[in-house]
């Protein structure tokens, strides 16, 4: 050991206290990037997941959008069709009681008609025949 002392096998402190400050730097170094590498990769798996759940929620909205808008136009539709269908059955009722109204008027006047034409002409003819008998 002493021989290895004078030889200069053995360090000196002031060599082993550079080691020792190299060592603690390139530790210090090594854990400065994996914290930067880490908190990296967090921020990035972060940005990530927010931007994954950014268009998430847009792709719902446009798509619940899209649903309001195609059952919105198939209720109005469907309320247009109702309603024209209505307005043709109106129509169709509105035709069918002008023409049965109509018939009974064109009935009642040739009835009478023929009770004034009856009355007219066959009533003293028939005055005659019961007057021949």
């Amino acid at each position: 050991m002493i021989a290895d002392l004078c030889q200069g096998l053995v360090p000196r402190s002031r060599e082993v206290v550079v080691v020792v400050v190299v060592v603690v730097v390139v530790v210090v170094v090594v854990v400065v990037v994996v914290v930067v590498v880490v908190v990296v990769v967090v921020v990035a798996v972060v940005v990530v997941v927010v931007v994954v759940v950014v268009v998430v929620v847009i792709v719902v909205v446009v798509v619940a959008a899209a649903v309001v808008v195609v059952v919105v136009v198939v209720v109005v539709t469907m309320m247009i069709i109702i309603i024209i269908i209505i307005i043709i059955i109106i129509i169709i009722i509105i035709i069918i009681i002008t023409i049965i109204t109509t018939t009974m008027k064109i009935l009642t006047i040739h009835k009478n008609n023929n009770e004034k034409i009856e009355k007219f002409f066959c009533q003293p003819l028939r005055v005659r025949l019961m007057a021949n008998s």
